[in-house]
């Protein structure tokens, strides 16, 4: 019998600690989630953002707020500046008072909220394209534009494939009928990796054959060097030209003699014979004709 009712005072004990521990952790709250930024202006945070946050934390930390006060209490400690000064004349009148943080909210969408959120986003999306910018980021704004628009696939496909650069749809043009939307943009993603790398490889390749082609040494001693005349048996090479028609000209030509005297030392125009016929015409004195 004593052995039986140890056994009985055993198993008690066990059921009474499994109960403590049920309502120890039937009391235990939920885990904090972390603050949204303080509203002021919708631009920064953003609303949209902004008021997902705070209905999202009000949702998992209920147990937190778990009364309309609690609730609209912590949400107007989460604003400032101008969204502050659309709620707090409803929060101190007795007439217009809130009575649930539903309402608050809704004076909050009818300040904050885009009005038509669609045409907002297609007009943004009409002049997003890639440019410069890296396709990741690009990508991301892409996604988060055509959420708001209702777009087939084939068609977002099209537009992601026009709206990449130059070098991205060069190197797509083998790419043809992708499987979906996602696949596409992988491909995409992985082109501008490797685009990306190769420019690496130019801009460490480049340098390295201009410092090869133009070296600093060589430029020092050159410059180091005097300069000096150059020797007499130089001769500048010379020019093609095509042979005189003539072929006495042309010897003389070759022979550099002047064509009037046949001598060397002067060209045709410098020749003293020549000047000294033409002198010798413009100083003749010619008869007188009778009709003077």
């Amino acid at each position: 019998m004593a052995g039986q009712a140890a056994v009985v005072k055993y198993l008690e004990n066990e059921k009474s600690k499994s109960s403590t521990t049920r309502n120890r952790e039937s009391h235990q709250k939920s885990t904090m989630i972390p603050d949204p930024p303080t509203l002021t202006d919708g631009i920064e945070p953003a609303y949209d953002d902004w008021s997902i946050k705070i209905k999202m934390k009000l949702e998992a930390n209920l147990d937190h707020f778990p009364t309309p006060a609690l609730q609209m209490g912590y949400v107007q400690s989460r604003l400032g500046g101008k969204a502050s000064s659309h709620i707090n004349p409803c929060l101190r009148s007795t007439q217009n008072k809130f009575q649930t943080v539903e309402e608050m909210f809704e004076v909050l969408d009818r300040v904050f909220s885009d009005p038509d959120r669609h045409f907002t986003a297609q007009r943004a999306y009409r002049k997003l394209f890639q440019n410069k910018d890296n396709f990741a980021t690009f990508w991301a704004e892409f996604q988060r534009l055509t959420v708001e628009l209702d777009y087939s696939e084939e068609t977002l496909i099209d537009d992601l494939h026009h709206k990449v650069n130059t070098k991205m749809q060069t190197a797509l043009i083998a790419e043809i009928n992708p499987s979906s939307l996602h696949a596409f943009a992988q491909k995409c993603l992985l082109i501008h990796q490797n685009i990306q790398k190769l420019q690496i490889q130019d801009a460490r390749t480049v340098p390295r054959v201009i410092q090869q082609a133009f070296k600093p040494q060589d430029f020092h001693s050159k410059a180091q060097q005097p300069t000096t005349n150059p020797p007499a048996s130089f001769r500048p090479p010379r020019l093609y030209r095509a042979p005189h028609q003539n072929p006495a000209t042309e010897k003389l030509m070759q022979e550099g003699r002047c064509f009037h005297c046949q001598q060397t030392g002067h060209r045709a125009y410098e020749c003293p014979t020549k000047n000294a016929q033409v002198h010798k015409v413009s100083t003749y004195d010619a008869p007188l004709s009778g009709k003077e």
